[in-house]
């Protein structure tokens, strides 16, 4: 059986965390999000295998700034 735990960021922005996985959707441009989400979402990144979704390219649903979370 899959355990999965979301966890809900701001606006469409969510991260569904699995046994092996972190799957983080529409991760908003800074300008979008609310003080801390981004050293929220870094937290949970942090040593883990993370997919990065984006459901389409408007900034509250997209930023570049997913590339230095991926680092």
């Amino acid at each position: 059986m899959l355990t999965a735990t979301i966890t809900y960021i701001h606006h469409n922005c969510f991260l569904l965390d699995t046994e092996d996985r972190l799957l983080v959707f529409d991760y908003p441009a800074k300008e979008h999000r609310p003080p801390g989400a981004g050293d929220l979402v870094r937290r949970y990144l942090a040593g883990r295998r993370a997919i990065f979704l984006a459901s389409h390219g408007h900034a509250d649903h997209f930023s570049t700034d997913i590339l230095d979370l991926a680092k």
